[in-house]
C-alpha cells in the first residue's frame, strides 16, 4: 500500500481493467499513471486495485476549463 497518500480513499475498489475502461486508456498508460503516482493504487495479494474515489479525483483534476466562445470541432 502506498503510505504517501494523505487523503482517505473511499468507495468500491476497481480492478485495473475496470479502471482502464473508465479512463479509456491502455494498460501501459494506466501502469504509467500508477508508477508516476498520478493515480494511487493498492495491492491486495497479487492483485492491484484503484479506489473509485481516487479515479474520480484524478478525472476531476484532468478537466480543462473551456474558454467562452472556444470552438471544439
Amino acid at each position: 500500500m502506498n503510505d504517501t497518500i494523505q487523503h482517505t480513499a473511499t468507495g468500491r475498489l476497481l480492478t485495473l481493467p475496470e479502471s482502464m475502461e473508465r479512463l479509456r486508456v491502455s494498460k501501459a498508460t494506466l501502469y504509467r499513471l500508477i508508477r508516476d503516482r498520478e493515480i494511487p493504487s493498492v495491492k491486495i495479494a497479487a492483485r492491484r486495485f484503484i479506489f473509485e474515489s481516487d479515479l474520480e479525483r484524478f478525472l476531476t483534476h484532468q478537466r480543462v476549463a473551456q474558454r467562452p466562445g472556444a470552438h471544439h470541432g
